[in-house]
């Protein structure tokens, strides 16, 4: 399937489910590819209404990193790293951590 087709179908099922934070992380994943600012504002939305949505906060920090929005990369990754262990997470907080001590590292070098 192609992304354009996997986009549109994805937008169908958000129409009769959103509020549905998988849908919405699905949506703002494929918008990551073409419209990085409508994945930015659905990454955002998301991360405050559905805070415990754990897989969000990979994607919302790494989007804030390229976009050079430091302190909100920051502040994303802790909030992140703080739920995921409230959630028992363990899979994303790994994910997490590891992000943002690299991220960390190169901002030091």
């Amino acid at each position: 399937m192609k992304s354009e087709e996997r986009l549109q179908q994805l937008l169908q099922m958000l129409e009769s489910e959103p509020n549905d934070a998988f849908l919405i992380y699905a949506v703002a994943m494929e918008y990551r590819k073409t419209a990085p600012e409508k994945s930015l504002l659905m990454l955002e939305q998301l991360a405050t209404t559905h805070p415990n949505y754990t897989a969000t906060y990979y994607h919302l920090a790494a989007m804030y990193r390229e976009a050079g929005r430091h302190q909100e990369a920051k502040e994303t990754y802790e909030k992140g790293i703080a739920i995921c262990q409230n959630m028992q997470d363990y899979h994303a907080l790994s994910e997490l951590q590891r992000a943002y001590q690299q991220w960390q590292n190169e901002t030091e070098e």
